[in-house]
């Protein structure tokens, strides 16, 4: 188990400077953006690259989520284009020794055909499993076709990753994913809310119980990496105290959150 951290954590820094403040922070591994976008002037290789060559490990990147709806449309044609987009990027991954990726299972948007979506993810498994990367699909919204994917696939070998603060504002039930598929996981994104938008906090600060998730994950001999996904609402200070503090945030967590957090 070791602690890592989504690339992206706010400050106005160049790529290679946010990378050396979270080796410098301690983290040993790091989340990346895997869009096409050209708001960062590296290559993906290039990105890849300069966080090796920081000493962090890539743990996985996070594929785009704007056509994930795409997954699950009526029109085969529109399906199998975002088929061969996530493809892309699972041998991306390959061709870059990245070992997973991350993508969203549902999106904002209706699903317009239920069986086309659970083939997208069928097909995007397979490709993902003779590629050798693992993929782990991450819990959105709340919608029982979710679980329905979950239970098709993680036979076959599908992983998912959990965002605590998904989790928080959009389900019933705050952990029952945890408990019921925590076997199947592979990654997390942990942050706090406070029961209303997806804020990005640092743990302790909003309405997430990070006590039960602790305990769920050590109880489901949860072995991955414990990774945050936070940025502040407020820059406030130096990129160093805010990557300090969000270690010694994460550190609470993996100790039980038992006690109140230093807000």
């Amino acid at each position: 188990m070791g602690q890592g951290i989504y690339h992206y954590f706010g400050y106005d820094l160049s790529f290679e400077e946010r990378t050396e403040e979270i080796s410098k922070a301690g983290f040993e591994s790091t989340m990346l953006w895997w869009g096409d976008e050209d708001f960062i002037p590296l290559s993906k290789a290039e990105q890849v690259e300069c966080v090796r060559r920081a000493g962090l490990k890539v743990e996985n990147v996070h594929a785009p989520y704007a056509h994930i709806w795409k997954l699950w449309a009526k029109d085969l044609q529109i399906a199998a284009e975002a088929q061969q987009e996530y493809c892309r990027y699972i041998d991306e991954c390959k061709a870059y020794q990245i070992p997973m990726m991350v993508v969203h299972g549902m999106s904002q948007e209706p699903i317009e055909d239920e069986q086309q979506g659970f083939e997208s993810f069928s097909l995007l498994l397979a490709h993902a499993k003779a590629a050798g990367v693992t993929l782990a699909v991450e819990n959105t919204i709340e919608d029982s076709r979710f679980d329905h994917l979950l239970e098709q696939l993680i036979p076959e070998g599908m992983k998912w990753c959990y965002d605590s603060s998904h989790d928080w504002i959009y389900s019933e039930s705050p952990t029952r994913l945890l408990s019921t598929y925590g076997k199947a996981l592979a990654c997390l994104h942990l942050s706090d809310n406070d029961g209303q938008f997806d804020r990005h906090w640092l743990p302790g600060k909003g309405l997430v119980s990070f006590e039960q998730i602790q305990e769920l994950l050590k109880n489901q001999g949860f072995d991955g990496q414990w990774s945050l996904e936070v940025f502040p609402q407020e820059v406030i200070g130096s990129a160093n105290a805010f990557l300090s503090e969000a270690r010694e945030r994460l550190t609470w967590v993996m100790e039980g959150a038992r006690h109140e957090a230093k807000v």
